[in-house]
């Protein structure tokens, strides 16, 4: 009966015939797939010295992309779980991605990549799009839907409105203005 559960019930292996189908089955709009297209375009986008930082809980991005990440934190729930060092760590977050100015910051807007509760600090969170804001410009943009996903890139991806109220956002830094001379 177990056996029968596992490959034939709700989220069974045998419910889809592809992995995408049945990762889509089983968790919704959670991003694995999309994480590996994303991946994979910013492996292809960047040089294999740059770094990049993703603002959600999708580490596999930087597995895809084989790049490193900007910061030690990989994983946002402890950040925003009302843990006793949550403010501590986000501060330590922003202050290591500060200094190592990615080429590129993934934003995901997603339900389970942040695990927010009533009792959650946002400061990351509105940090995040300030931060985006001043230093990037939006490159690509998936929609995530629970049948499937939208992928926008290039030019079309800075103006693009997401339908979905789930989403991947992929930002690329501007170059800076020339110093000011004295």
């Amino acid at each position: 009966a177990l056996c029968a559960w596992v490959l034939l019930g709700p989220y069974g292996i045998l419910r889809s015939p592809d992995p995408r189908g049945m990762m889509q089955a089983r968790y919704g709009t959670c991003p694995f797939a999309e994480a590996r297209e994303v991946g994979r375009v910013l492996g292809e986008r960047s040089r294999p010295g740059d770094r990049i930082a993703v603002l959600g809980s999708e580490p596999e991005i930087y597995f895809h992309a084989r790049r490193r990440s900007a910061t030690g934190y990989v994983y946002m729930y402890p950040l925003t779980e009302g843990l006793r060092y949550a403010a501590r760590m986000q501060a330590e977050m922003i202050a290591e991605i500060e200094a190592a100015r990615p080429a590129y910051v993934v934003f995901v807007q997603e339900v389970t990549t942040w695990n927010l509760s009533p009792a959650s600090d946002l400061t990351v969170l509105r940090w995040g799009a300030d931060y985006v804001a001043r230093h990037y410009r939006r490159i690509g943009v998936v929609d995530l839907f629970s049948g499937g996903s939208r992928y926008v890139w290039g030019p079309e991806a800075e103006s693009y409105a997401p339908r979905s109220p789930y989403s991947i956002h992929v930002y690329e830094r501007r170059p800076e203005p020339p110093a000011a001379g004295g």
